[in-house]
Parts: C-alpha cells; sequence; structure tokens
C-alpha cells in the first residue's frame, strides 16, 4: 500500500475528527501533547502505523498498533477496519520452531538461544516462535563460551518452519565414564586354592603310606604276603593320585580366578558370577 492511497483512506476519518470539533480532542491529549489512550487521535495514530509498519514488513508491531485502533473505544469505521487488517495479518505472520541437536541426533535443551540480537533464553527451544517476514540471525550458545550461528529467512504465511541448528558433542561435554563396580572378591578362587592344598597334602601323605607299605612287603613277606594288606597299600597308592589330580585342577583354577580377578578379565566376571550365584 503507496502512501497516497494510505491518505486516502484517512479522509473520512479526519472529516470525523474535524466534525466533532477541536476543543474536545485537545482536551483527549495528555499533558505532554501525545495522544491519551483510546482517544480520536490515539485510533488515528495506530490506524496509520499500523499500515505503515504492516508496509515495511514489520508484522508483530502492525499487529500491536492494529489490535489497539480495533479496541470498543475507537469509532465504529475506524474499529470495523482494523480488525479487517488484523485478520488479514494473522494469516501473513510466519513461525518458526527452534531446534538444537548435537551430532548424535539427541536433542538440546539446555542451549541459549539469540534471535537477531535478543536473548529468548532457553524457554523456545521446541517451541513456535512469531517472527517478522525476511532474514533472521540466529546464535546458539552452549557449553563453556562455545555457540554456533545461523542465517535463516521466514516468508509471510509459512507457519512452524523447523530451523535445526547441530553443535558439536564434543564441546557439550561427555558424561564421565562411570565407574566400574566393585565387585566381590574371588572367593570361589580362594576355596578352590584352598581344595588344591589339601588334596595335594592328602596325595603326598598317601603316596608315602603306600609306598612304606609296599617297601616294607617287599622286603618281608614277599611274594608271600596278605593279599589284603598288598590291596589296602595299592588303593592308598590310587587315591594319592586322585588325590594329586584334584589338587592341581583345583590349584590351577584356583590360581587363575585369583589372578584373572585383579586384572578385570571376562574370565573372571564368568567364574565369579557362577560362584557368587549372581545374574
Amino acid at each position: 500500500m503507496s502512501r497516497q492511497p494510505l491518505v486516502r483512506s484517512l479522509a473520512p476519518l479526519v472529516a470525523l475528527a474535524l466534525c466533532l470539533g477541536s476543543a474536545p480532542a485537545a482536551g483527549q491529549e495528555s499533558a505532554a501533547g501525545t495522544p491519551k489512550e483510546g482517544s480520536l487521535d490515539a485510533c488515528i495514530a495506530a490506524h496509520e502505523s499500523g499500515q505503515e509498519k504492516r508496509l515495511a514488513g514489520r508484522l508483530l508491531d502492525a499487529r500491536k498498533a492494529l489490535s489497539e485502533c480495533a479496541a470498543k473505544q475507537c469509532p465504529q469505521e475506524i474499529a470495523n477496519q482494523c480488525t479487517q487488517w488484523l485478520m488479514e495479518l494473522r494469516g501473513e505472520i510466519p513461525s518458526v520452531v527452534l531446534v538444537v541437536r548435537d551430532q548424535q541426533g539427541r536433542d538440546r535443551s539446555d542451549a541459549r538461544v539469540l534471535l537477531d540480537g535478543k536473548d529468548l533464553g532457553r524457554g523456545w527451544v521446541g517451541a513456535s516462535l512469531e517472527v517478522d517476514p525476511g532474514k533472521h540471525e540466529l546464535r546458539v550458545e552452549y557449553g563453556k563460551g562455545a555457540s554456533v550461528d545461523r542465517d535463516f529467512v521466514a516468508t509471510p504465511g509459512e507457519r512452524r518452519r523447523r530451523v535445526t541448528v547441530k553443535v558439536p558433542g564434543l564441546a557439550l561435554g561427555r558424561r564421565a565414564p562411570e565407574k566400574p563396580l566393585a565387585s566381590d572378591p574371588p572367593y570361589f578362587g580362594y576355596a578352590l586354592l584352598g581344595v588344591g592344598a589339601v588334596a595335594l597334602g592328602a596325595s603326598a601323605v598317601l603316596w608315602l603310606s603306600a609306598k612304606s607299605d609296599l617297601d616294607g612287603f617287599k622286603a618281608d613277606c614277599s611274594p608271600a604276603c596278605d593279599p589284603a594288606d598288598v590291596d589296602a597299600a595299592e588303593r592308598k597308592a590310587l587315591f594319592s593320585d586322585i588325590a594329586l589330580a584334584i589338587g592341581v585342577v583345583s590349584a590351577a583354577s584356583g590360581s587363575y580366578l585369583v589372578i584373572s580377578h585383579g586384572s578385570g578379565t571376562p574370565g573372571d566376571r564368568g567364574f565369579r558370577v557362577s560362584a557368587t550365584g549372581r545374574f
């Protein structure tokens, strides 16, 4: 809308003001000379200001001005025209949704947003925000003094346009590595070591006893020794071999469990789970 049509649209309003007389209009002005809210001068000023700001692309300011002259305190002709323009304006104001994500695609709601130099804080991330048409400068601040800048252009009538800003994940700070859970001592390993020690000791005792008996038989009664005594000595030797095998396996397994528990190997976890009954 050019200036000339705007003046022509105001002609009936100016005539209305002249008919009302200059004295009442002057009485409606404040001591500073500014139009009093709800007065005819204020309504005309809001009517003209709303159109000028709309033509300049300042739709948010235009809506505010037109809301003032659309009030019931203004003359009917002014209020009706401002109301009509206000309804048209609501379909022209674009809106955007600001989204901040890191490089892994995770949403960040702890970023500080500045739009055209105005600090929006952190509450507007993910919410719909109305803006004027045209180019806008967006800055996202995060971490300790780090920021990312992005420009975007809003077009009239475009609603809920998604504007995504990606920030480096490293600058946001990585989560501190979790401390490993404290594991129980390898009781099963210690038990196996104990079993191995006892078995090896028993094996040695049985072997010495069996050897002593067999040597005695060879020296005293061989080959006419009592078969029962010979069988008893041979059983001692057999039990000695069994105890030796048990002792070697138990001692080796226990040693592995104790050593691997200290180094944190997977084998430690497997044996420890079996020993403590944890799942």
